[in-house]
């Protein structure tokens, strides 16, 4: 059975650093044996579809070798892109004001009980599984919250703004 996947790729095309060619990419994803290939912006944001389940890590590691770049990459199945779209703590707030952090797995329930998260404010986070849900009412920019939950998590992670995630959920619906 074949499924559509969103691949996220971490720091490509950000402030100048990790470029890469979106086509080389979408190449890369087909000669991967991966079919429907479609890129979105130029911050690597990958739709595809697969044959089988995609191992993020795996992936990381065949495109790092196809590219000649460090890739890092976050999967997420179309659907499961939906979920979480529709798991949004922050409905009423301004689309601009929200982001979505991908992590590379759910992180444990005592770092997240742990986390001060209050000091941020008027920045808030909230964790859902293997994704933070952001709101940033100054925008990603001149975020504080971010970086620390990064580092704090101890996990991999790559933020999306809501416009974008919500495009790739649209892009990810079964063809």
């Amino acid at each position: 059975m074949t499924s559509r996947y969103v691949a996220l790729l971490r720091s490509v095309n950000v402030g100048g650093r990790g470029s890469l060619k979106m086509d080389a990419l979408r190449e890369a994803f087909s000669g991967l044996g991966y079919a429907d290939v479609v890129t979105y912006i130029q911050s690597g944001n990958v739709v595809f579809t697969s044959a089988g389940p995609v191992d993020a890590d795996e992936l990381g590691a065949a495109l790092s070798a196809a590219l000649g770049a460090d890739l890092t990459v976050m999967v997420r199945t179309g659907a499961a892109l939906a979920d979480v779209l529709a798991a949004d703590p922050f409905g009423s707030a301004p689309r601009s004001a929200r982001h979505i952090g991908f992590l590379s797995s759910e992180p444990p329930a005592d770092v997240v009980q742990g986390l001060d998260l209050a000091r941020f404010a008027p920045e808030e986070a909230v964790i859902l599984g293997a994704e933070v849900h952001l709101l940033l009412p100054d925008g990603m920019g001149r975020a504080k919250l971010p970086q620390h939950l990064a580092r704090a998590l101890a996990e991999a992670v790559t933020y999306r703004n809501w416009n974008t995630a919500s495009k790739l959920a649209e892009l990810s619906v079964p063809i």
